[in-house]
């Protein structure tokens, strides 16, 4: 999973396409789709898989290199997922990162699709997207 989310920002030049996104917004998604990952406490190779095909590709502009992020993203987002009232506080945060409605409607698009792509939403899994919405303002 890690690395499949890494590729969604690592790539070859000539495949750069201009995400119109701040770095704060790119690693807002990076947060979310690791929650979202969390969300069901397992990791299914279908979802890898998903994230590894998505055309969608950012660019990543920090300094702090991607891997050490992801790591750290990760690590975070296994702590939220078992605290209600921490994970639901993360998801303000990363809403108010991704600064507008578009990026949050952008983010629960990528949400959604590394969530149904193993054909078993489970009872968690539709929870989470129904409190990312909610938490977004976007139901």
């Amino acid at each position: 999973m890690i690395e499949a989310i890494k590729n969604l920002f690592l790539h070859k030049k000539e495949d750069v396409k201009i995400d119109n996104l701040g770095q704060g917004q790119r690693e807002a998604i990076i947060d979310l789709l690791l929650l979202a990952a969390y969300s069901d406490s397992r990791e299914s190779q279908k979802e890898i898989i998903t994230l590894e095909n998505t055309a969608e590709r950012f660019d990543w502009q920090s300094d702090t290199p991607i891997e050490s992020y992801i790591e750290t993203s990760r690590s975070q987002a296994q702590r939220l997922s078992e605290s209600d009232e921490s994970r639901l506080d993360f998801l303000k945060d990363i809403g108010e990162r991704l600064e507008n409605r578009e990026g949050r409607y952008r983010a629960l698009r990528l949400c959604n699709v590394l969530l149904y792509s193993d054909a078993e939403l489970i009872g968690s899994e539709v929870a989470f997207i129904q409190e990312v919405a909610k938490t977004f303002e976007l139901k």
